[in-house]
C-alpha cells in the first residue's frame, strides 16, 4: 500500500475523521461499526502491526468476502472502472485500513467526483457477471484502488529530481485561467485488500494507469 508522503498528509487525524463522519451524516449514512472481535489491518504501511492502534477491518467488502473467498476468485473475473460518488464511504473505510495517516474530505471528494484520476478493481459476484448485467454502488465489492494526479502542487518539490527542471519551466499553463497541466504523474495512494495481495492486482492497477497516461495524457513526461 502506498500513502501520500508525510508533508502532504492531513496533520490532524481527529479533525479529518470528524470531517469524514460529518459528510457521512449529511448523507444519512454511516460506516458499519466494527465487531469487537473484528480482524485488524495487516497492511505493510502500518509501522507496527502489533500496536493496539492498528485499525479494524470495517469496509463492507470484508462482510461479504473472506480471504478464502478471495483466493477462489480468478483475476479475470475482476472489473476495472473509475471511482464513483456512491463509493465514498467504502473508500474512506479502505484508506483507513490501509494507511496509518488521515486524508481530508477534499481528497475523498475529488477522488469520487472525478477531479483526479482513479481506477478501482471490483468484483460483482458470479451471478451478476454470468448474466452480463452491470452492477454499481454497493452491488460491487471494491478490491483495490489507485489514485493519481498531475497537479503541480503535489509534485513541485520532486519534479527537479525527476525531470531536471521546475514546474514554471516544464508544466504548461493555460493563458486564460492560469490552470496548470502538469507533466509529472504522481501516484497518491495504492492499496489492495488482504485477500488479493501478492496476486498481481496492484501491478495490474499500475499497468492500466500507465496505459491511460501513455494514451490520453501526452503532456506527461514521467
Amino acid at each position: 500500500c502506498r500513502p501520500l508522503p508525510p508533508h502532504r498528509r492531513s496533520c490532524e487525524r481527529g479533525g479529518a475523521m470528524a470531517a469524514d463522519a460529518g459528510a457521512m451524516r449529511e448523507r444519512g449514512e454511516a460506516a458499519p461499526p466494527a465487531a469487537p472481535d473484528a480482524p485488524r489491518s495487516t497492511s505493510s504501511a502500518m509501522p507496527d502491526l502489533s500496536s493496539p492502534s492498528v485499525p479494524c477491518l470495517r469496509a463492507r467488502v470484508h462482510q461479504h468476502l473472506s480471504v478464502e473467498d478471495c483466493a477462489r476468485i480468478p483475476l479475470d473475473a475482476i472489473g476495472f472502472r473509475p471511482l464513483r460518488a456512491t463509493d465514498y464511504e467504502e473508500v474512506v473505510a479502505l484508506h483507513t485500513e490501509w494507511f496509518p495517516v488521515s486524508y481530508d474530505e477534499g481528497f475523498y471528494a475529488k477522488s469520487t467526483q472525478g477531479e483526479i484520476f482513479t481506477i478501482v478493481a471490483t468484483y460483482a459476484g458470479p451471478a451478476q457477471q454470468a448474466s452480463g448485467s452491470s452492477c454499481s454502488g454497493r452491488d460491487e465489492h471494491l478490491l483495490g484502488i489507485l489514485t493519481m494526479s498531475t497537479a503541480c502542487d503535489l509534485h513541485s518539490e520532486d519534479i527537479a529530481h525527476v525531470l531536471g527542471g521546475d514546474c514554471e519551466t516544464l508544466c504548461a499553463k493555460d493563458a486564460g485561467d492560469g490552470t496548470c497541466t502538469g507533466c509529472l504523474a504522481y501516484i497518491l495512494t495504492l492499496g489492495v485488500i488482504d485477500g488479493f495481495r501478492r496476486r498481481g492486482l496492484a501491478k495490474e492497477l499500475l499497468r492500466r494507469t500507465i496505459m491511460h497516461v501513455d494514451e490520453g495524457m501526452p503532456h506527461v513526461q514521467a
